[in-house]
Formats: C-alpha cells, structure tokens, sequence
C-alpha cells in the first residue's frame, strides 16, 4: 500500500519533467537537455556488489526474471586531492600510484593474507583469531600507512567512518573479501552492477519476499523494498496486491497496541504485521541525521576516471577533515537513465551544517562543468519502538552512501526480527547445503543478445557490443518473454577477451527448450583485460571453469550452461 500515485517512495525514478517540478516548481526543462523521457533519474541512486549480500537476495526471491543488469564502469577512491582506481588485490596493489613503492610490497601482503584466508581453514588465519583482534591490530601487523589504511577501510571494505578499526577484524576482512570477488565476478572495471534504466526497474523486493513466506503482512510503501514495478508484478503471482494512490494510510492498533491492519479511505486490510518506512508511524522513529546532496546533469563522464560511463568515487573523511565520507555517484545513457551524451551524477554525504552548496562542494568540485544542478537535504529516522509488542517492522532511512551493502544489512536485520531466522544470503560466504553432500550455487543470469531467427542463438565474442537496433546481419533484442536465458554461477573468470566462459552445473539433465522461469541479467564488461588478470581471480577456488574460445550456433540451449557475454559501450 502507496500513498503516492507512483512506485517506489524516497527511492523513486523520476523523468526529467518530474525532476524540474520536484525541484523547479512549474518550470520546463531546457529542450537542450534532451527528451524527457528519456531520463531516469533515481532519486537515492545506489549500486550493487556483485557478489554481495543484496545479490544474493535478488536471486533468492527469484525477481531477478525481470531484470537486466550492467557493470559499472570504475570504483575510485579521492586520495590528496586526486581519483584513483581503487586497487582491491595484490596485482592492483602493485600497480596502483596511490602507494610507493615499499608500501606497495607491504599492501600486497596484505591483500595476499585477506585474499587466502578461510573461517574454515585455521592454516589460513597465521596464527590470529579475528574474532578477537581488531582491525587496527590486524593491519599493524603489516605496517601499512594511514593513507592505505584509509582507502582500505572505506573504498574496499565500505565502512562509513573509523570505528571498525576497534572492533574485530573478522567483519572487516571479509568486507574486503566480497569487494574483491565481486570485482572478480564479471571481470568489469568495478565490483558493481546497475540495473538497466535504474532502480526504477526494481520492484518492492520485501513486499514480495515477506508475502511469500510470512503469510498475512501488510507492506507501507518502505524505502530499500521499493525495488518497485517488476517485483510489484512477482508479487501478484504469488497473491500479493500492490496498491498506489492510497492517502492518508493509518495503522490501527488493538487495545493491547498491536498492529491489526491499516485503513484508507474508509477501508481496513487486515493483518497480523505491518512492514513500513519511518514516515507511515513518525511517533515510532528517531532522528539519527540528514543527508545533503546535489544532483547535477553533465555532458561528460567525471574527470580522471578513465572516461567511466558509470563510476563510484568516495571521498574519505579524512581526506575533506570532515566527520563522515562523501560519495560521487555517476551513470549514463550507457545504463540508458539519460539521452546519448548525457550523465547523471549525485554527490551525497552525511550533513554536517545547514549548507549543502558549502558542504558539498570538494565533490562538486571533481565533476567539472555541470549542465544543471540541483541541492536538497532530508532527514534520516531508525525505528525506537517495540516491535514484538506491537508488530511494526519500520525500515531505517536511506543513508549517503552510493552502495546497497548499508541496507541491505537493515533488511536482513528486519527479515530477522520478524522470522526469528537469519536466512544464508546474509552470510558473506559462496554456495550453502541443498541438500544431503551437495551445495547448491547461487547463480545470476545475464541476458545473450542473437538473431531473431526461429531457434537459432549466436554467441557472440568479447569485441562484440551486447546492446544494437536490429536489423540486417545485427543482433536484436527481443522481449523479455523470449529472451535466451543462460545462468551463471558462483564462478570466478580465469580467461576473458575474445573467450567465452562456460560453467556446466552438476548433475542436471540437459533440456531441449530454454526454461521460461529464468532471468536475464545483462553485464557489460570490459572487453580487454590486461595480461596479469588471472592473478586478481583467486578467490573461488572450487568453481569448475571451461573455456572456449569459439562456439558454434546452436538451435538450443541448456540451461545448465553458464556463458557471460563481455561487451563494451561505445561513446
């Protein structure tokens, strides 16, 4: 249940007609600026982990049939006033400008020891327990400086500010462990993925998870599980109504002040639960802060990322003197949420004073010149109340950062809290038991672009572009209804280029007809790796890799075959 007329709250898309009356009153956009519909702006943009623990719940709720992805072009760190590429393993390390020259010998042994090591395997720990050494005491060990300490901390493993270095290293090194499968999952310039025509495209992933299990609840609209229209859909498969325009929703309470439905309208949905975002019971949250940030269009990617179409930059606080990190976001019409030659890019960061131009400007600085920009601040609430006394389970607000991995962990705690069980896709681990000696393998799928010819697939090779019109002897995109479905594993890329990478899962019977309940998800990766790659993908060591470097058409697929199709985008 929405109050507002569209999907998706505080974290909606929104064209640029939209954008101008949100922020311009009644103004018109520039018609320089493009068509508005061509615009998706999201208004709390944030990218995924590839391997991270949203991902995971993607996959597990099985809405990922109506979503296709990219990766995102580059992940940069701010470092004395210039953007570096974030280097996440020891081959990077080696490379990167950001140390000298013993610092990089010093980092790659850091990153060689999180890289080998196993919660499983105590060979693996040298000797530390990591539940009880802290991160600060883990990282002395190998002497690095604060400038690295820095990047680590708060480009790799996403800690918003430097409290994790007095608590056990174990959650820190493991952040960095994800970072780096992640960066290794599809062999892009970053460890993220976007979904195509952003988050707009992602439905209440919640609504239909907690439908699905929990049985009677009534969703409000909240926040991170407004992954909108698509899981919206899912949802109704499985029973689950999603309805918009509902003003002036209100929770009723028994005498005993337990949740029992919520009326609009002069109708009441009963329920057993209620599951909303801080606005739905303002007198059940807390303020915990505010959020400044600027959205501005531009007509060029950020400097000093490599010509990124889609780029992550974060800015340390140490780096600005500031109490909290800031965060650049950009995207593209290369994940099509603006015209050709257009970029949307945020700056965001947890507001220190009440001047988000004065606040923001070392990161509206390191865009260049803007077409367009606009400044806002909100509030940020977490929930204060009881929620075994009175049954509401209220989302915590959108924090600055740029990655999902922050809310993803409140949903997790949320699923918790209702269901009394932690589900595995909380666990930073690949794979879980199935069943008696087996394990099963999460997988993503990404979408194959081919001919519309009648049962005919091409494979196409790494200099290939994925996204083309249709057309003679060009591949076209066909609806999502009929679209070629291959599935990816939990798989590591060993060869990349020109090679196509195939996973064949475990005993699973081969299939004339591609199977309609499998999702697409399309990733655009770089088509050129540099010879020492092979050194960064060392962190799934179990996954059976076969590659071959050419493949012949084939009238079917199985689904068990894993291939991942790397493209470019072309400016």
């Amino acid at each position: 249940m929405d109050r507002n007329d569209y999907y998706g709250g505080a974290s909606t898309s929104l064209n640029l007609t939209q954008l101008w009356k949100r922020f311009r009153s009644d103004d018109k956009p520039p018609e320089d600026l493009g068509s508005s519909r061509e615009y998706n702006v999201d208004m709390i943009p944030k990218f995924m982990m590839a391997n991270g623990a949203l991902v995971r719940v993607l996959i597990h709720t099985d809405v990922t049939k109506y979503l296709n992805f990219k990766a995102v072009d580059g992940s940069f760190v701010y470092n004395k006033g210039k953007i570096y590429k974030v280097p996440a393993t020891d081959v990077e390390a080696l490379k990167s400008p950001l140390m000298g020259l013993f610092e990089k010998r010093r980092a790659r042994k850091f990153f060689i020891y999180v890289q080998d090591y196993d919660q499983n395997d105590p060979k693996s720990h040298e000797g530390l327990d990591l539940n009880q050494v802290t991160a600060r005491q883990l990282i002395s060990k190998y002497g690095l400086e604060d400038d690295t300490i820095d990047f680590i901390g708060h480009a790799l493993a996403l800690h918003r500010d430097d409290s994790y270095l007095d608590e056990p290293a174990k959650d820190f090194v493991e952040r960095v462990k994800i970072y780096a499968e992640s960066l290794a999952r599809f062999q892009g310039g970053s460890p993220y993925i976007y979904p195509l025509y952003g988050l707009g495209e992602l439905p209440q992933v919640l609504h239909i998870y907690f439908h699905f299990n929990l049985g009677k609840l009534q969703a409000l609209n909240f926040g991170f599980f407004d992954f909108l229209k698509a899981f919206a859909r899912l949802s109704a498969v499985y029973g689950g109504t999603y309805m918009l325009n509902k003003p002036e929703c209100k929770v009723e309470f028994d005498e005993n002040g337990k949740a029992i439905g919520v009326t609009s309208e002069g109708e009441t949905a009963k329920c057993k639960k209620v599951v909303c975002d801080p606005s739905y019971l303002s007198d059940k949250v807390q303020k915990v802060g505010r959020v400044s940030r600027a959205i501005c269009i531009m007509s060029h990617p950020i400097p000093e990322t490599n010509d990124s179409h889609s780029a992550q930059v974060i800015l340390p606080q140490k780096q600005l003197g500031r109490k909290s990190d800031m965060y650049l976001f950009c995207c593209s019409y290369a994940h099509n949420v603006a015209p050709k030659g257009k970029f949307i890019a945020f700056v965001t960061t947890e507001a220190e004073t009440d001047q988000p131009e004065v606040e923001l400007k070392p990161g509206i600085d390191l865009l260049g010149p803007v077409d367009e920009i606009f400044y806002d601040m909100y509030d940020r609430f977490e929930p204060c109340n009881d929620h075994e006394a009175d049954g509401c389970f209220i989302s915590t607000s959108y924090d600055p950062t740029t990655h999902f991995e922050t809310t993803v962990k409140d949903v997790v705690g949320m699923y918790s809290k209702i269901t009394g069980k932690l589900e595995y896709f909380s666990e930073p681990q690949i794979g879980r038991p199935s069943g008696e000696g087996e394990v099963e393998r999460e997988s993503v799928v990404l979408e194959v672009d081919r001919p519309s010819g009648e049962g005919e697939v091409e494979r196409e090779s790494a200099d290939l572009q994925v996204d083309r019109p249709s057309g003679e002897g060009e591949v076209g995109r066909e609806s999502v209804e009929k679209e070629v479905e291959i599935e990816i594993g939990e798989a590591d890329v060993e060869a990349v280029g020109e090679a196509e990478v195939q996973t064949v899962a475990p005993e699973v019977e081969p299939k004339s007809e591609v199977d309609p309940q499998m999702i697409e998800v399309e990733v655009d990766v770089q088509p050129e790796v540099e010879p020492d790659v092979e050194a960064m993908v060392e962190v799934q060591p179990e996954a059976v890799i076969d590659v071959q470097p050419e493949v012949e058409p084939e009238s079917e697929v199985a689904p068990e075959m894993i291939e991942v199709e790397p493209s470019t985008t072309q400016v």
